[in-house]
């Protein structure tokens, strides 16, 4: 039984290692300004204090979903440092047909803008972006929500993704199999001793 334990211990270490990351998360701070144009709403916010990622890692912003009004939505692009402009067919249409329009935005993985390192493939992060609409007074708001994390083998919370789930599965494998030899050997050697 003290050997099955130490294997199983040892083989959940495994699984645990490489989880390490220097690579920071994307960081979005407020206030964030929103301006309403007939074809657009321009949204800006602030850089946080202590970000090392870029201005250009959140250029690269792409459209990921746009609820229900997902077709007047027609994309995404940098316009300035941390600005991005969310294309629309009819601003005051969609704005008088739904006064909130939830957007999710994806971010690729840091490596390929700041020198950092993680195990396993490339990351990726979502955030919605809520924009308000005031038809009578023409105007918008806008707020981000929770950041997520699709992290490639690992997360704050565990090991998560394909690559992770294969190193937790081979670790029980391993386990296993050092405690059935252990148990074969004992059954054995309880045969020859009769």
């Amino acid at each position: 039984m003290k050997w099955s334990l130490l294997a199983l211990a040892a083989a959940l270490s495994y699984a645990a290692l490489g989880c390490s990351t220097s690579c920071p998360d994307p960081r979005f701070a407020g206030p964030v300004k929103a301006t309403w144009s007939p074809r657009a709403v321009v949204v800006t916010w602030p850089a946080t204090p202590g970000d090392r990622l870029p201005d250009p890692y959140y250029a690269s912003a792409e459209l990921q979903m746009a609820g229900d009004a997902g077709a007047a939505v027609k994309g995404v692009r940098s316009t300035g440092p941390r600005e991005l402009t969310i294309e629309i067919d009819d601003v005051e249409a969609q704005a008088r047909s739904s006064p909130r329009l939830d957007i999710d935005l994806g971010f690729p993985d840091q490596r390929s803008f700041i020198a950092c390192t993680h195990p396993g493939r490339d990351d990726s992060f979502s955030v919605r972006l809520a924009l308000n609409f005031d038809p009578a007074a023409h105007t918008v708001s806008a707020s981000f929500g929770e950041l997520h994390e699709h992290r490639g083998a690992c997360s704050a919370s565990g090991r998560t993704g394909a690559e992770g789930g294969d190193r937790w599965i081979l670790a029980l494998v391993v386990a296993g199999a050092i405690t059935s030899r252990r148990a074969a050997r004992r059954r054995r050697g309880a045969l020859r001793a009769r």
